[in-house]
């Protein structure tokens, strides 16, 4: 017998794949069924953002395979709906009552469009995904969810991030996270013009979240979630102008940082927003002594999107060291 790659035990054949880089994978499990079946779980460790019906057709695929499943690392979800299809055709018989003669009436009529699937029945696909998903390290929620994709108890123990883009933010999707015990990175968001309700996310548990460490979010998600976590590199944007000037009137969230900074100190803050009101944040910080060791400010000048405030094209890039200035500027730019 000829010696080849594909001769080769399952253990070694995955060794050699995971030198190759992810782009070359799916050409290469394509050549034979054999390293189709060892690099096809690898094709599933990153799963984009794709549209709708991809997206369910890859989750559908999750929830029956635990082997592909596992391997996943990370997702995007766009919106999910259920899937529809034109059912076929079923015919409608009349037929008389029985006499002098007897006909038969066979009239076939097309049913429009009907879904042969439910958002109930879509959110048990989802569950049964997310707990073969047993090495999910990412979740990224692009768009708001029906309530009954997040109706389930799952908790992956291996999850370590979350980011929830604006307008995809719910009360249920708040009420799963707040299960996920080993988050150490969220990033999230309550300020959102179209979907003024929620105005601030619903209540957690004073046990949610005790590993967090990284916080993306708006003022009302500090109010929130920093006296639970251990939070050290501390993000607020959404930053707007207000009447209070004066430092000694501190609001809520400003009086969480100065708690949570005695007991678990901020290495670093960034603020995004408004330069009135990030100039007001400094001075209440450093009147309470609370200014931690890095800042960084993104300014705008004018009015902006929430889309536009926190994507990366946005603003300037900047990156700090240990050895460098501990307060950067960087404005945003305008037009």
């Amino acid at each position: 017998m000829r010696e080849s790659i594909i001769t080769l035990p399952t253990e070694v054949i995955e060794e050699i794949i995971s030198y190759i880089p992810y782009n070359e994978v799916a050409p290469l499990a394509q050549t034979s069924k054999r390293l189709w079946e060892v690099a096809s779980p690898r094709l599933f460790s990153v799963i984009p953002l794709l549209a709708s019906e991809k997206i369910r057709r890859y989750i559908q695929r999750l929830a029956d395979d635990p082997q592909r499943a596992a391997q996943t690392r990370e997702i995007h979800l766009p919106q999910l709906k259920p899937r529809e299809e034109r059912r076929k055709p079923s015919p409608w018989h009349f037929n008389t009552a029985p006499g002098f003669f007897f006909s038969v009436l066979e009239h076939v009529v097309p049913l429009p469009f009907v879904p042969v699937e439910t958002y109930r029945e879509l959110g048990r696909t989802f569950k049964d995904a997310l707990l073969n998903m047993t090495h999910l390290r990412t979740l990224v929620v692009h768009s708001r969810q029906h309530g009954e994709i997040w109706d389930n108890y799952v908790v992956i123990p291996s999850l370590r991030e979350i980011f929830v883009y604006p307008a995809a933010e719910t009360p249920y999707l708040w009420s799963w996270i707040m299960r996920q015990h080993s988050l150490t990175t969220l990033r999230n968001c309550w300020h959102d013009a179209q979907f003024p309700q929620p105005a601030r996310p619903p209540a957690c548990g004073p046990t949610a979240l005790p590993k967090l460490r990284t916080l993306i979010t708006d003022p009302e998600g500090v109010d929130e979630l920093l006296l639970n976590s251990i939070v050290s590199d501390l993000t607020i944007h959404s930053l707007q102008d207000q009447t209070t000037t004066s430092p000694g009137d501190t609001p809520p969230f400003l009086r969480k940082i100065v708690r949570s900074n005695k007991r678990t100190p901020l290495q670093r803050i960034t603020l995004s927003g408004k330069l009135a009101r990030i100039c007001f944040i400094l001075q209440v910080l450093q009147f309470r002594d609370s200014v931690p060791p890095h800042v960084r400010l993104f300014i705008t000048l004018r009015m902006e999107s929430e889309q536009d405030l926190v994507s990366p094209s946005a603003m300037y890039k900047s990156t700090q060291s240990q050895h460098s200035d501990p307060y950067l500027v960087a404005v945003s730019p305008v037009g």
